[in-house]
């Protein structure tokens, strides 16, 4: 069975993100906030790739994993997994310690795991914060 935070892990890792981030020096931060001011996901491809990848560093493993799954981080986290999921990743900017799990995991039930991340997006009812 799949599961919501594997498919997610293997989505952002697969993409060299600390290497691709360095190279482009893409504002992953200022890029998300914009994201969610707006609350619309309008990144290009490898832009919501690097802040996939950003995202999942943060909700994972350096402190946001305390956060509940109504968070706005969440919000973005899924947006720019179903925005970036059937998209291949750049060969150049490709982690190999996680392409090719991602391929052989993932990538035959793609639809499968978009179905369970956009399944959950669907059902959270996030708690943006006051407008002001």
């Amino acid at each position: 069975m799949l599961d919501e935070d594997d498919i997610i892990t293997h989505a952002a890792l697969r993409l060299d993100g600390y290497a691709c981030l360095e190279r482009t020096g893409f504002d992953t931060d200022a890029a998300g906030r914009r994201c969610l001011a707006a609350r619309e996901c309008d990144l290009a491809t490898l832009e919501a790739m690097m802040v996939l990848f950003t995202l999942q560093r943060w909700l994972f493993k350096w402190g946001g994993e305390m956060l509940q799954r109504t968070h706005p981080d969440w919000w973005l986290c899924r947006e720019c997994f179903l925005r970036t999921a059937r998209e291949p990743t750049p060969p150049e900017h490709a982690d190999a310690r996680y392409i090719e799990p991602w391929n052989e995991r993932f990538v035959p039930r793609l639809d499968e795991a978009i179905g369970i991340v956009a399944s959950a997006h669907e059902a959270t009812a996030y708690l943006w914060p006051p407008e002001r």
